[in-house]
């Protein structure tokens, strides 16, 4: 039952989630003094040394990004229990949620006044939305499953 349509969509967040670490989510750029390019693992300095800048501070978007990874993963393989592959999916659209607030309403906007430049958004900022739309259609999905197995055991 992996062939199911919910099952591809919490694919495409699974792969989505595994993109966030390669694609830039945004890129301040400070002339002379270098390009400052913000992932979902860290700010990184692109000047003579590609260096990793305040790890820590970002630490809560890598852990946000791997804990939604995980459910998400393993709510594919639970296609026989449609409750808690919901509760998973609804979990994982709590997490996207907080992952899309931290980068947009605070990260960007420190960034930008810490640094004091204007930022640019790249591809990477579009892919929480992308993945946000995803776990939408899949907990539509599996809702829908579950509406048909209840009206199919109605008829017995």
């Amino acid at each position: 039952m992996i062939q199911r349509i919910q099952s591809l969509y919490l694919l495409v967040v699974c792969i989505g989630c595994i993109l966030l670490i390669f694609f830039p989510l945004a890129q301040y750029d400070r002339g002379i003094q270098g390009i400052y390019v913000l992932y979902a693992y860290g700010l990184i300095y692109n000047g003579d040394t590609h260096t990793l800048v305040q790890p820590l501070f970002t630490s809560p978007l890598p852990a946000l990004l791997s804990i939604t990874f995980t459910l998400i993963l393993i709510s594919i393989f639970l296609y026989n229990k449609r409750r808690t592959q919901v509760l998973l999916i609804n979990t994982g659209f709590l997490l996207q949620m907080v992952f899309i607030g931290l980068v947009f309403l605070f990260y960007a906007g420190h960034f930008e006044k810490f640094l004091q430049t204007q930022i640019a958004y790249k591809f990477g900022i579009f892919l929480p939305l992308i993945m946000l739309l995803f776990l939408i259609l899949a907990g539509r999905a599996v809702r829908k499953d579950e509406a048909l197995v209840k009206s199919t055991s109605r008829l017995r």
